[in-house]
């Protein structure tokens, strides 16, 4: 009885591994995510044109000290930020991943001390003092590992005080009162957005004590009106007004420079 009993035991197993065996079975797919996975590289510079006749890339690091992207699916909605300082190794050269889709870039160089503000997807806002800036705005269209070289193009108006004669002892700074531009870009208008008041300081050199001196400040031009007011104020060392000369209607243009001179402390302009 335990031969058999031990013989059927057997021939239970057997029949259990046979059934299961013949059981239909449903197939997972597994997704490989690395597939979808691309890796974006920037080369970031400035659009020679600005400069020189050619169509050349000037490298950032000799305009600007600071870069910010801005990356954005196709809702608009900001997904990834990056900031970047000159003083890090490989400026201008950025890496991401991301997924295999279509995204819109924002790319800014600028010499501000804080970083823009790139939350509103048709608006660019800077922080702080204007300072000469550059602007890349565009679309990627991302299925494969992708190096793009990105061309960044001035965005700002600039304006040269030009001080001929040589600053009394008892000046140590400039101050620049300025109305009529903007301290953001609509990329929309492809212009200023709203009109700002916008102030500018500078300390007086030892070199401007001996020979003449510029003094160069920033704005980004409305659509319509391309002129700034402004009040230049020469302070003491107490920040007491020395001297001032108020300039209306000074013209500016993007990417252009306006100079306007003159001997400020001997004669008026």
């Amino acid at each position: 009885m335990v031969i058999k009993w031990r013989f059927l035991s057997k021939v239970l197993v057997l029949l259990m591994v046979i059934s299961s065996c013949s059981m239909p079975h449903e197939e997972v797919s597994v997704v490989d995510n690395n597939a979808m996975v691309c890796d974006l590289k920037l080369r970031v510079g400035i659009d020679g044109f600005q400069h020189r006749a050619s169509r050349a890339i000037v490298p950032i690091a000799q305009l600007c000290r600071h870069i910010d992207i801005g990356i954005y699916n196709r809702q608009g909605t900001l997904i990834r930020v990056c900031h970047q300082q000159a003083d890090e190794k490989d400026f201008g050269k950025l890496s991401f991943r991301l997924k295999k889709g279509e995204y819109s870039l924002r790319v800014v160089g600028h010499n501000g001390r804080e970083a823009v503000d790139l939350d509103d997807f048709n608006r660019i806002a800077f922080h702080g003092v204007m300072t000469d800036s550059y602007l890349y705005a565009g679309e990627i269209s991302l299925q494969g590992s992708s190096v793009v070289q990105v061309r960044l193009v001035r965005c700002v108006a600039c304006v040269q005080f030009v001080v001929k004669d040589k600053v009394p002892a008892s000046v140590t700074q400039f101050r620049f009162t300025y109305s009529g531009g903007s301290t953001s870009y609509d990329l929309m208008k492809q212009s200023g957005s709203r009109s700002s008041t916008l102030v500018a300081l500078f300390d007086v050199a030892d070199s401007a004590r001996r020979d003449s001196s510029v003094y160069a400040f920033y704005a980004i031009p409305l659509k319509r009106q391309r002129t700034l007011d402004v009040l230049v104020e020469a302070l003491n060392h107490k920040g007491m007004v020395v001297k001032k000369l108020y300039r209306p209607a000074v013209s500016i243009q993007p990417n252009v420079i306006t100079r306007f001179s003159g001997c400020f402390f001997a004669t008026a302009f």
